[in-house]
């Protein structure tokens, strides 16, 4: 009985032969930057979609897409044309992904259609003088697509950083200040540019009474 190891079969099973003890059988020879290692980590750069292994063969990875989204599994020895061992593994585990066996992460819910009761939401809260930031934290979407939203529905949303500030913006800066609350938080609750909102807290010469 053989036992594989680095990539080649030995004769005994005790005793492993080192890559310069190969006799010569007519077997590949693998440079040493290309020698198989059993041992060698699965994923070498795991910041990537991709292992780096993968990356470094992209017809036989489009080969392996293809096999798994036609459930194709007469030609599994492709995967072997991988050189090594991780490669070969992430190789499979991305054919059994395209096969449909290993569940793919859904995606994330701030790209997913848009239903109608999401643009009524939207709509009843545009009309009840929420700001674009709110309506998004309502919906778990992001400002971008809530604004999609709002376009659809024919809402009229009007820039609000660079106007006049009214009376009733005034005295809720006044009150959110003497809260305690900063200018950040301020100029999101109103939609206005923090240096609106600072402008404004000099010109009152308020202080928050975290700070008093």
């Amino acid at each position: 009985m053989s036992y594989p190891r680095n990539g080649w079969v030995n004769e005994t099973p005790d005793q492993y032969l080192t890559q310069n003890e190969i006799p010569d059988q007519g077997l590949p020879q693998f440079a040493k930057h290309e020698w198989s290692d059993h041992c060698y980590p699965l994923i070498r750069n795991s910041g990537r979609t991709r292992t780096v292994w993968l990356g470094r063969f992209p017809r036989l990875l489009r080969v392996i897409t293809c096999m798994g989204k036609e459930h194709d599994t007469d030609k599994m020895t492709t995967i072997m044309k991988f050189p090594t061992a991780d490669a070969q593994y992430a190789a499979l585990m991305h054919f059994w992904k395209m096969y449909g066996l290993i569940e793919r992460p859904p995606a994330a819910r701030k790209y997913d259609k848009v239903t109608m009761e999401e643009k009524i939401k939207a709509f009843n809260l545009h009309h009840a003088g929420k700001n674009l930031t709110e309506i998004s934290k309502e919906l778990g979407r992001v400002k971008s697509s809530t604004a999609r939203i709002l376009e659809e529905m024919k809402c009229d949303r009007v820039n609000r950083k660079y106007k006049a500030l009214s009376k009733e913006e005034i005295c809720r800066i006044r009150l959110m200040r003497q809260s305690g609350a900063s200018l950040r938080t301020i100029a999101k609750k109103l939609g206005r540019t923090t240096s609106t909102i600072k402008y404004q807290v000099d010109r009152l010469k308020l202080v928050s009474r975290k700070q008093g």
